[in-house]
């Protein structure tokens, strides 16, 4: 294939997989360092619609928070970043930790822990309250980064090699 179409694909390769992978990353940053200010927030039910790596519906029932800025409502629920079946031998010890531990009577019952009504409180960006994160930021900034640096490096490679033969 001619060097300089390969050069041309590789770009738009950048352009359509590691850019929005930029902009994602961007936007986790952006939410956990302007979600400055906190208010409290009620719980007002559950969203179970979480699935395991597997497929099987782990039917975690993740407390749904309301809160109220300048006389708007807002949703957000509590998140977690991973969720890991008991099979695996890990046992939930902290409600707050980022991997949420599934099945049997390993995991933790977030609607006793967490019941309708409750308070939790939720940190939210005072320009955009929509931008929000309830009780602990929950952040995969780490992984967006590595993948951009780690795609980026390998098309600056393809892309290096081609501009080498075409110049040859």
């Amino acid at each position: 294939m001619n060097p300089m179409i390969m050069i041309v694909v590789l770009g738009l390769l950048w352009l359509v997989i590691v850019f929005p992978l930029y902009l994602h990353y961007r936007k986790e940053i952006s939410i956990r360092s302007k979600s400055t200010s906190l208010i409290s927030g009620k719980v007002i039910g559950y969203n179970s619609s979480i699935y395991s790596r597997h497929g099987e519906p782990p039917q975690v029932a993740l407390p749904l928070v309301e809160y109220t800025v300048r006389g708007k409502q807002y949703r957000k629920r509590l998140e977690y970043k991973q969720f890991i079946p008991a099979s695996s031998g890990r046992i939930q010890k902290d409600v707050f930790s980022s991997d949420y531990v599934f099945g049997s009577d390993r995991s933790l019952d977030l609607k006793k822990i967490f019941p309708v009504g409750s308070n939790m409180v939720v940190y939210y960006n005072p320009k955009n309250p929509e931008e929000a994160y309830v009780e602990r930021c929950i952040s995969n900034e780490k992984y967006f980064k590595y993948l951009f640096i780690g795609f980026s490096i390998f098309l600056l490679i393809l892309i290096g090699i081609n501009f080498f033969r075409l110049f040859l």
